[in-house]
């Protein structure tokens, strides 16, 4: 799979840094793979901030899914690096979670930061980059949609599927979940026009910070999945809510 332009958010640990090692080695990697993360210059990007040294194709930028005028930032450093070729995919990647609340305990600040990062983050983010992924979808008119042409790809989860919860659990995580497949399909519908494919992906529980040491996959073959999936995806699979191997969920 060849992407020219490529962009993640949490780039600097579990899923969002497996992504960045598995694009450099591939066989024709990235151009520009702008891995962004909100503190990157400090230790917890230290692994991140390693790669950028070894491979220049991985640019480092800081971008907070939260805060508005950090991802302005963020796109105008793209803007100069990819000039008129514009952002080829976007990959939604930061998510965060609350660990053993319960409705006894939930506070709405800690709520709403859930909601923010995992929902609103990518809704933002979107919007600040659209017009560069226009510019990257209008550059090539030959081929229907696909990530190498311009593509946003939210990494959601099971847990925000409304038909498959029988468990309960995080409840706060599951909404901002749920909210980003809603969001996925509206944007998938309102993107039609312009060539740009949306999806959701789940990369099932996973051993991360995030997921546990418990989880029964690895962030490697997580990644390595998906990565497989996406080289597969066209405009039949826009809108759709598809897992790691490829099999298309409920919502």
């Amino acid at each position: 799979m060849f992407v020219r332009n490529v962009l993640i958010t949490g780039a600097n640990r579990g899923l969002g840094l497996e992504f960045v090692k598995q694009l450099v080695v591939l066989s024709e990697p990235p151009l520009n793979l702008f891995a962004t993360c909100r503190t990157p210059g400090t230790g917890k990007a230290k692994e991140l901030q390693e790669l950028s040294v070894a491979n220049p194709r991985v640019k480092v930028l800081q971008l907070d899914v939260t805060d508005e005028s950090s991802i302005v930032r963020a796109v105008e450093h793209v803007k100069k690096a990819v000039g008129n070729d514009g952002l080829n995919l976007l990959i939604n990647n930061a998510g965060i979670t609350t660990k053993g609340v319960t409705y006894d305990s939930v506070q709405a600040s800690s709520a709403m930061n859930v909601l923010a990062t995992n929902t609103v983050g990518p809704l933002l983010t979107t919007k600040a980059f659209l017009p560069l992924l226009r510019m990257a979808s209008s550059k090539d008119t030959s081929h229907g949609m696909s990530c190498g042409r311009a593509a946003i790809i939210n990494i959601s989860s099971t847990l925000g599927s409304i038909e498959l919860e029988k468990g309960g659990g995080p409840f706060v995580y599951n909404m901002s979940k749920a909210a980003l497949n809603m969001l996925t399909k509206s944007m998938s519908c309102d993107l039609r026009k312009d060539d740009i494919m949306v999806v959701a992906l789940d990369p099932t529980w996973t051993v991360t910070d995030l997921g546990g040491p418990r989880a029964p996959l690895s962030a490697e073959k997580s990644v390595e999945g998906m990565l497989n999936v996406m080289t597969t995806l066209n405009e039949t699979h826009t809108g759709q809510f598809i897992d790691y191997t490829g099999k298309n969920l409920p919502w």
